[in-house]
């Protein structure tokens, strides 16, 4: 990809308020159960919010995909 077709796309991800929403974590413990922390404007951007209730489910083998209810 070449330079000006990356500040393309950056221009395009940040006008969509998505850039910079990746983030890597690491997986933590609450008990007996593992947790993962999502970071607040990657929840803020979904409509995540605490004690809100999801639905996680695996993809494959390497993927965990949650869905909002």
């Amino acid at each position: 990809m070449s330079a000006e077709t990356m500040k393309h796309v950056e221009a395009a991800a940040k006008k969509a308020g998505v850039w910079g929403l990746c983030v890597t974590t690491k997986v933590g413990r609450s008990g007996n159960t593992l947790d993962v922390r999502i970071s607040q404007p990657l929840a803020r951007f979904v409509g995540l919010s605490q004690g809100q209730e999801v639905t996680i489910h695996p993809e494959g083998n390497r993927r965990l995909v949650i869905e909002l209810e």
